[in-house]
């Protein structure tokens, strides 16, 4: 009888530290969990206050209506971009034969532009959507927003297309002021 009690005690000590350990683990699974809130929290704070900053300002960002230029089977959703907003580009199904670059160039004067980037594409492959943002850069000698502002246009290498034209303004999405320093 005393064998069957220190056996039954035995257990219950033992299912006691086993239960015991495994809460442990737990609490310190769960507070390795929550260590980066503070990024987080701090993070969702910013946009909270730039959305509270946007919607009391004089003249609140608020996105254009998309509007769709476009030169046969490409177009660009806008024609007229504020700072930090992306330039989505839409290829409608063409000929599996059609290749080409799209240039993206701002426009310095009526016979020259200052190339951003390049894109090659192919007809022939299932709907192809791109999109991209407008940034300094020093590579691409864009070094403040300022020589980001103004006229822009797409321009179509290897095939028979009319550019698409586009600008930017000097206005800028709220709280995208870090992705605009100087980098020259």
């Amino acid at each position: 009888m005393n064998n069957k009690i220190i056996i039954v005690i035995s257990v219950v000590i033992t299912i006691g530290i086993i239960v015991f350990s495994l809460t442990q683990i737990d609490e310190n699974k769960t507070s390795s969990k929550f260590e980066g809130t503070d990024e987080i929290s701090s993070m969702l704070k910013k946009i909270e206050e730039d959305k509270i900053k946007n919607d009391e300002s004089d003249s609140p960002y608020v996105p254009a209506k998309r509007d769709w230029p476009s030169s046969g089977p490409i177009k660009i959703d806008r024609s007229q971009y504020v700072l930090g907003e992306k330039v989505f580009i839409n290829f409608d199904e063409m000929n599996e034969n059609v290749r080409g670059k799209l240039i993206i160039s701002k426009i310095t004067n009526f016979t020259h532009g200052q190339i951003y980037k390049t894109i090659d594409f192919r007809g022939g492959e299932s709907q192809q959507n791109v999109y991209f943002g407008i940034y300094p850069s020093l590579s691409r000698q864009f070094c403040t927003a300022d020589d980001l502002v103004g006229n822009w246009e797409v321009i179509f290498e290897g095939v028979n297309l009319e550019s698409i034209q586009f600008k930017i303004i000097d206005e800028m999405i709220p709280g995208m002021d870090y992705s605009f320093e100087s980098v020259c």
